[in-house]
């Protein structure tokens, strides 16, 4: 029962060591009264827009928590988006979600070959759905858009008349430290339509491209 509560009925359990201050005392206070990690699932409903706050998780899950639960808020997502996660079990290394940390960078710390995701399709993992990370208003891609229509592009982007401005990041580093953030934004001032126009793709892009079409795929 405990292996299949960790591992969700797979034989392979993920592990990830956060970075964050806040989450590392956490988990050295934990290990004082004799624990050995945590497993917890992701602080938003399956499907939806990622937290990258504490107010987040709270306009979330607000409604289901208990009066004992506690919201740790250790301020705003440094990122943005979620992490890579990577498969181990072989000699090759499996990309099968990307993140902040790109192929080249694994590339240069460890001596295998590094494959692309999609290539152990058997194995399920965090956001591999077709459509994920969705808000209530319709992503729509690269288009012109409306008025009435929620608006993120970098900023040389103009916006047109009467369309309401979600994000307006100055690179791709802050394309996605903001998207999530700009996606809620326009979900709280009720559109029925987000126009996104993608960065230039490339390596860093790449995870902000797969979170993209995710959230606009039907």
């Amino acid at each position: 029962m405990a292996k299949n509560f960790i591992t969700g009925n797979q034989e392979l359990v993920g592990v990830r060591i956060p970075k964050h201050p806040v989450a590392l005392q956490l988990l050295l206070e934990f290990e004082k009264l004799g624990g050995h990690g945590v497993v917890a699932p992701s602080a938003n409903m399956f499907g939806s827009v990622s937290p990258t706050c504490a107010h987040d998780v709270l306009d979330d899950l607000g409604e289901r928590l208990r009066k004992e639960d506690i919201i740790l808020d250790g301020g705003e997502c440094e990122i943005g988006i979620e992490s890579t996660i990577l498969l181990c079990t072989d000699e090759n290394v499996k990309i099968l979600r990307y993140g902040n940390v790109t192929k080249t960078q694994i590339e240069k710390l460890v001596d295998v070959e590094i494959v692309d995701q999609n290539a152990d399709s058997t194995v399920r993992v965090s956001g591999n759905l077709e459509k994920h990370y969705s808000p209530s208003a319709k992503i729509i891609l690269d288009q012109k858009p409306s008025q009435g229509d929620g608006l993120i592009a970098l900023s040389h982007v103009l916006t047109p008349e009467g369309v309401i401005r979600l994000a307006a990041p100055k690179d791709i580093i802050e394309f996605g430290h903001t998207l999530y953030k700009a996606m809620r934004l326009g979900d709280k001032k009720k559109l029925s339509r987000i126009i996104i126009i993608s960065p230039q793709i490339d390596e860093i892009s790449q995870p902000m491209l797969d979170r993209i079409k995710k959230a606009a795929a039907d």
